[in-house]
């Protein structure tokens, strides 16, 4: 046998391989600065909001009321239609 040849061009690359496994976590360090105070809105100076909720209330309260009102009356008419349709009957 005689002396080896030179080596052969360079073969095109092959697939990627499947990803390894994960390695161990790594030390925590310290926590950072702590950060700057954030801006507080006008919202939160002012009572805008609790004026607003108060004012949905009253108008929940209202609303409550007619409508129990309006339950008494219907309850009203619809005990004189009864005793209308029983007098009616009667003079039949």
């Amino acid at each position: 046998m005689g002396p080896r040849g030179k080596r052969g061009k360079k073969g095109p690359q092959g697939a990627r391989g499947l990803t390894g496994a994960i390695g161990r976590r790594g030390k925590i360090g310290k926590p950072g600065q702590r950060g700057p105070k954030g801006v507080t809105g006008p919202l939160h100076k002012d009572d805008v909001l609790d004026r607003v909720m108060t004012h949905f209330d009253d108008v929940y309260r209202q609303l409550n009321i007619q409508t129990k009102r309006i339950a008494q009356i219907q309850y009203q008419v619809d005990t004189l239609i009864a005793h209308n349709s029983r007098v009616a009957g009667r003079h039949s």
